[in-house]
Formats: C-alpha cells, sequence, structure tokens
C-alpha cells in the first residue's frame, strides 16, 4: 500500500539512528517534510543528510536533549519555521534506568518520566 504525506510536516524525536531514523525515512519517502532531532550532532548530520538525499521534501535537523523543557521548546520553534506546521509528532526519544523496583533511585525514575512523558509536552 502506498500512502502518500505530501504537504505533511513530521517532527520525530531521537531520529537520528535506530527506529526513530527508519520512521523519519518512511514519512520523508512518502512526501512528508520531516524534523528529526537527537542529543548528537555528528549522527543527526549524517541522519539528515541520508534522509535529504533519499527523498524530495524538507529534511530538517536539530541537536535537543527532550528531558529539557527548554530545549523542547527551541526544537518545536525550528521545526515549525523549517517546515512551515507540524501535523505529526512522534515522540521516540527516551531512556530508562532499569534494576529491581525497590533500589530504582527517584532520580532514576523522574529522568526516564521526563523524557519519555514529560518533556515532550512542554
Amino acid at each position: 500500500m502506498d500512502v502518500r504525506m505530501d504537504g505533511w510536516g513530521a517532527l520525530i524525536t531521537g531520529s537520528s539512528r535506530g527506529l526513530g531514523y527508519a520512521m523519519a525515512l518512511k514519512f520523508a519517502q512518502s512526501g512528508a517534510d520531516v524534523a528529526i532531532c537527537g542529543r548528537r550532532a555528528d549522527l543527526l548530520e549524517k541522519a539528515r543528510a541520508s534522509l535529504a538525499a533519499q527523498s524530495q521534501g524538507k529534511v530538517s535537523a536539530f541537536v535537543a536533549d527532550v528531558s529539557d523543557a527548554d530545549q523542547v521548546k527551541a526544537l518545536y520553534e525550528h521545526s515549525a519555521n523549517e517546515l512551515g506546521k507540524i501535523d505529526i509528532l512522534v515522540n521516540n526519544a527516551g531512556s530508562s534506568k532499569t534494576g529491581i523496583s525497590r533500589r530504582l533511585r527517584t532520580r532514576n525514575f523522574n529522568a526516564t518520566w521526563t523524557s519519555s512523558c514529560s518533556a515532550p509536552s512542554a
């Protein structure tokens, strides 16, 4: 099935590699303009160049840590300006600290919660 997304803007967090990159690629190949983000500028630039070479639309990249609300706001503003609009948000970024629940430190739980749940809504 060929699903076209021409004219749509998609922001995918945690998209410099892995599942996030794969989603960004599919959106881009379907005609969407995509904004990607990650914490490592070197990986992000490689992903941006690769996406741009494999698609026709706009591809924007922004270095951001989504556990920081100020960086999330800057990411959204940059992406909306570059693409013109954001129709789709895929929150793929996140981290987790694993361990026995009774030994899991509050700061580890809070870091996981922030990067996965609360920062994207900032």
